[in-house]
């Protein structure tokens, strides 16, 4: 029939999940999950409940992992009760790491940031205003936000970044000093050099260390490593 009318048929892929982006892109998210959940190690043997996130214990009045038994509570509780009679109370809900940080003034329910307190309290405890200039020179802080994010965890290293920054300036000082201790990244170096072709491991070793101690007498080599 397509010869007799001059037509073809052809057919696509019919599935999205099928086709090779889906795929691909499949594969990277489970390596991430596979990659989070090896470095948080939530399914080891502790009886405390902690943050998936940031790994912080939380405290005894959090029992937000018996959220469903606090939800049924409250449904049997409701059970052939007018409307109008009901009340929820605060004290019946599951309490969460969030809502545990948290005091009462009066009849108030004020939630407490131990960053933002931290803050306050290191400014008001200065007995001297005129040390204001001096304290905001610094980071008020209970952490360097610079090196930990807001939850805690310590940022990435951005390599490129800090290289470019390095290498926009010239940080030598002229005449150089008498002594210097180079800081080399182990990685980038081992990059650099050249591998003659069939050279064993022991002599790329050799190789590496000769280079460092030639060319680097006071040198500390700094390698990291990051699972892919």
């Amino acid at each position: 029939m397509q010869s007799l009318t001059h037509t073809t048929f052809t057919t696509s892929e019919q599935h999205k999940e099928s086709t090779n982006a889906r795929l691909t892109k499949d594969h990277k998210d489970t390596v991430k999950v596979i990659q989070f959940l090896f470095d948080k190690k939530p399914f080891q043997t502790d009886d405390e409940l902690r943050s998936i996130v940031t790994g912080q214990a939380a405290q005894s009045s959090v029992n937000v992992e018996n959220a469903k038994k606090i939800g049924q509570k409250i449904l049997e509780e409701m059970t052939d009760k007018p409307v109008a009679d009901l009340t929820f109370q605060k004290s019946s809900q599951a309490v969460t790491m969030g809502t545990s940080s948290a005091l009462k003034i009066g009849e108030e329910v004020v939630h407490v940031d131990p960053q933002l307190l931290f803050q306050r309290l290191l400014t008001v405890a200065q007995d001297n205003t005129r040390k204001l200039e001096e304290i905001f020179r610094h980071e008020l802080t209970s952490i360097s936000t610079s090196l930990f994010d807001q939850n805690g965890l310590l940022r990435e290293a951005n390599k490129h970044t800090l290289a470019q920054y390095l290498w926009s300036e010239d940080r030598v000082p002229d005449p150089p000093p008498a002594r210097v201790r180079h800081i080399i990244d182990g990685g980038s170096l081992l990059h650099r050099l050249p591998w003659p072709r069939g050279s064993s491991y022991r002599e790329l070793a050799d190789m590496y260390v000769h280079l460092v101690s030639t060319k680097y007498p006071d040198a500390t080599v700094v390698f990291s490593f990051s699972f892919q």
